[in-house]
């Protein structure tokens, strides 16, 4: 049974009142009312919240980009320095835009190149052009003629030294007999061994030219093919196909350089001589020196802002049941007077484990969303209620009104039109100082206020000790929840 502690007085004025009201209605039959505390069922606003602390946090650092590529001028700024907005943070080498202007004008080149190139395209073949693709075409005819006769040429002289070296291996190979029955010299058979190896050494002389000159004669002849060909373009220029896609590249080309112009005029108008602090607030880093080389995009140096403050509560995992984003919460501190309003923007997926209070609990961390952060400071520590939430006509009893069974069971007595006792099971949900909001009741229903299970049961008859001019004991009434 849950523990509860109640004032004697009141007891002990209900028992003695209960007993002398027995003496009198005994033989008098009439049924004696028991006089009792009863309270009304009624409707208030019932606030479920949970208590947690947490911490006021400044946010990352910001970090400043340099803008032009090229070399810093002088870092003017050291770590921890104070700046004010606009204030000049680093400046860049003045021979930054020199380079910048060479590229320019180069691009420029290219464009007025390209734009003459797709120009002579277009135009139809002159006299000259044409003169040059036929005296082209007319040497490659004349060299092919040649090199067809000089083959001819090798081709004969190729079957007469196959034919040599045949004979004279022929005639090696009889001597050698010769020579094995003793009937010539070595010398004489040495003649015929040099005969062949010459036969031979002139058959490959033979082939190595055929090859030569077959190779200029492919070489040539498809040189004369490309000029027939490019003779035909020039007589067909502005129709044929492969000027048409040389055109096309070339008005490829051109928009691409055309491009790199506008970028560099972009880069050109939007190089500056420094840069400066964006906001209020203290260098908390530097990353570049004085002279560095950067690159657009460079980390130069960081600043925090001493006013860009996010807030973090951690919510034990007991009490995480029914969190979630968009709750109101109420924060309260040392450093402020009243209270500051935030909702929940968002929790982290996973719990640590922190040292609450002197002792190691797993919490979660969420991030809320404060509307005013002029009372805030980082460091700050604060004290915020969570409201999870608000039932704005909970049916409430005094919260001395209920007891426990033996069954671990909820129950109060209800009176009934007949001011007689019902017992009620109920479920307690949302506690305040002073009342219980519990379902099982009904608001303007009546129940006993500090009910004292040794004297009352379902069913007796009870009256209003408030009304019935009794005079009671003014003392201090406890209950304590275990």
């Amino acid at each position: 049974m849950k523990k509860r502690v109640v004032a004697g007085g009141i007891v002990v004025i209900a028992a003695a009142a209960f007993i002398i009201v027995g003496l009198l209605g005994k033989g008098s039959g009439v049924e004696a009312a028991l006089p009792v505390n009863i309270a009304q069922v009624t409707a208030r606003e019932m606030v479920t919240s949970v208590q947690v602390t947490g911490n006021v946090r400044l946010n990352e650092p910001v970090r400043i980009y340099a803008s032009n590529n090229g070399k810093l001028g002088k870092v003017l700024v050291k770590e921890g320095d104070y700046v004010k907005k606009g204030d000049v943070l680093f400046t860049y080498d003045g021979d930054n835009t020199d380079s910048v202007i060479n590229d320019l004008e180069d691009a420029k080149l290219s464009v007025r190149q390209i734009e003459e190139q797709i120009k002579g395209l277009s135009l139809p073949a002159d006299e000259s052009e044409l003169k040059n693709a036929q005296a082209y075409i007319t040497q490659y005819e004349s060299q092919t003629a040649e090199i067809n006769y000089s083959l001819t040429i090798d081709r004969t002289n190729l079957e007469k030294a196959q034919s040599d070296l045949e004979r004279a291996q022929e005639d090696y190979d009889k001597n050698s007999q010769l020579f094995e029955a003793g009937v010539i010299a070595q010398s004489e058979l040495n003649t015929y061994s040099d005969s062949v190896r010459d036969a031979r050494t002139q058959l490959e002389n033979c082939q190595t030219q055929l090859e030569n000159d077959t190779l200029a004669f492919n070489t040539n002849k498809a040189n004369l093919e490309a000029a027939k060909a490019t003779y035909e373009e020039l007589l067909n220029r502005q129709n044929s196909e492969s000027v048409k896609n040389q055109i096309s590249q070339a008005q490829v080309q051109l928009e691409q350089a055309k491009l790199r112009v506008s970028q560099l005029e972009e880069d050109l108008a939007k190089y500056k001589d420094n840069e400066v602090a964006p906001f209020d607030g203290r260098i908390s880093t530097v990353n570049q020196n004085d002279g560095a080389t950067v690159l657009e995009d460079t980390s130069v140096l960081e600043m925090v802002d001493e006013n860009d403050t996010t807030v973090y509560v951690d919510i034990p995992e007991s009490d995480m049941p029914g969190i979630t984003e968009g709750l109101e919460v109420i924060l309260t501190g040392d450093g402020f007077e009243g209270e500051i309003n935030a909702t929940i923007e968002s929790i982290k997926f996973e719990a640590e484990e922190k040292q609450i209070d002197n002792t190691n609990k797993n919490v979660v961390e969420a991030e809320l969303a404060v509307a005013d952060k002029s009372m805030l400071r980082p460091g700050y520590t604060l004290d915020a209620k969570i409201i999870k939430s608000v039932d704005e006509n909970a049916a409430t009893i005094p919260v001395m009104s209920y007891l426990t069974d033996d069954e671990g069971r909820d129950y109060v007595y209800v009176v009934n039109s007949d001011n007689r006792l019902e017992k009620r099971i109920v479920t307690l949900k949302t506690y305040s100082d002073m009342y219980i909001s519990a379902d099982g009741v009904q608001v303007g229903e009546r129940v006993v206020d500090a009910p004292d299970d040794t004297i009352l049961s379902e069913g007796i008859l009870v009256s209003d000790i408030n009304s019935s001019g009794e005079t009671t004991v003014s003392q201090t009434t406890e209950r304590v929840v275990s």
